[in-house]
């Protein structure tokens, strides 16, 4: 199975104790070991490492935890696409049409390009992204 996925899951990867981590924890499992192939925009790596660093500043996460962990970062992180001019276009359009922030909308982007369904433990992306493409939101992920 392939899937496109946002940085809402692979935080859980990283942070302990956020809801849904076991099914985000299986996906990753499912990763590592070949099952399943995972897509995102090169943007990943600085929307994980910013959750690293909100982690470290509400004191859930210790400063060398934090270095540790975005030095591994890049070794796990899903295959990445960096998007087109013509991307930067859908991406506007889908931002204005579902009044989702840029970022969000390349996943959108991304799982478009890849014909994949988008995995996200982010509510509002969740449900806006269904209206434009195939989601699945990460407490489904079995």
């Amino acid at each position: 199975m392939r899937y496109t996925v946002d940085a809402s899951v692979i935080a859980r990867w990283l942070i302990r104790g956020e809801r849904w981590e076991g099914e985000a924890e299986r996906l990753m499992e499912d990763y590592m070991e070949g099952r399943v192939e995972l897509y995102a925009p090169s943007l990943i790596l600085y929307e994980c490492l910013n959750a690293l660093w909100k982690s470290l500043r509400i004191g859930v996460m210790e400063r060398e935890e934090a270095l540790q962990i975005s030095r591994e970062l890049p070794k796990f992180l899903p295959e990445t696409l960096n998007l087109t001019a013509q991307d930067a276009e859908r991406i506007m359009e889908l931002s204005i049409r579902l009044g989702l922030t840029c970022y969000d909308c390349s996943y959108i982007a991304v799982s478009m390009k890849t014909g994949t369904p988008l995995i996200t433990a982010d509510e509002e992306l969740y449900r806006k992204a269904g209206e434009v493409i195939s989601t699945l939101h990460i407490k489904d992920y079995h």
